[in-house]
């Protein structure tokens, strides 16, 4: 008798980072996910036009290059927020061809500060 094990999984189940409105002008904001669904490790990337922006796995350092990451690891996404009123700065986590976008809005000038 062949016993094999699960086939390798790489994708995970479909993640939301919580967006932040109203946000105070060039602050940092951060959102944190934990990953589920899969049961091979992948790769967690990202892309982003923002001033400032990068992500961390579990209690890592934050930081803009790929990263391997495994079923129940943590991703936090931060961003810093725009310096005018009403933009949006963002970062979008891709893992294993999953994607989320976390996005930053800030309120009218001076911000309201909501995370």
């Amino acid at each position: 008798t062949v016993t094999t094990g699960a086939a390798a999984d790489t994708t995970p189940d479909q993640f939301s980072f919580t967006d932040v409105t109203n946000a105070s002008s060039t602050t940092v904001y951060q959102s944190t996910i934990t990953l589920a669904g899969f049961n091979a490790a992948a790769t967690a990337s990202m892309s982003s036009s923002a001033v400032i922006s990068s992500f961390k796995v579990n209690s890592g350092s934050f930081g803009t290059g790929s990263q391997t990451v495994n079923s129940g690891d943590t991703i936090t996404a931060l961003v810093r927020s725009a310096a005018g009123s009403f933009q949006t700065q963002s970062i979008t986590i891709t893992v294993g061809g999953v994607s989320d976008t976390f996005s930053v809005t800030t309120g009218s000038t001076g911000g309201g500060g909501i995370e």
